[in-house]
């Protein structure tokens, strides 16, 4: 899945701005038993 989503734009924006660094956001989607990213 690859997609943009204009509210976590805002989102990315608005702490970009206060904390004065760039920032991005990933999210990725594990089903099943397929394992996924521990949490960190």
């Amino acid at each position: 899945m690859d997609f943009f989503d204009p509210t976590l734009e805002v989102a990315c924006r608005a702490l970009g701005w206060w904390s004065g660094e760039l920032t991005s956001a990933n999210a990725y989607l594990a089903v099943g038993e397929t394992g996924g990213f521990h949490l960190h």
